[in-house]
């Protein structure tokens, strides 16, 4: 008999809240261009299509992560707001 694994959702209630939905810094808030797999970040830079990582949860379940990155953060007014290191953002 196959066994199939149940990812729950954790994040629903939180991305219902208009205060979620309105952030500017959530990623899940930026404009997607679908044609060129870029977003557009609160700076208007392009946050980039870098590479593809997979990772396995302590289940076994295999995840697949698109990891994208702005090209230069370093004069943005917003850095602090968007990532915590000295790198540029990562978007996963």
């Amino acid at each position: 008999m196959p066994t199939y694994s149940t990812e729950t959702y954790g994040h629903y209630v939180r991305e219902e809240k208009k205060k979620y939905k309105t952030d500017q810094f959530k990623t899940r808030n930026w404009l997607y261009d679908e044609k060129r797999d870029t977003y557009t970040c609160t700076n208007q830079q392009a946050v980039t299509f870098k590479y593809t990582s997979t990772r396995t949860d302590s289940t076994g379940f295999i995840r697949t992560f698109k990891i994208y990155e702005c090209e230069d953060c370093t004069n943005c007014p917003f850095r602090m707001s968007c990532t915590k290191g000295k790198k540029a953002l990562t978007v996963n």
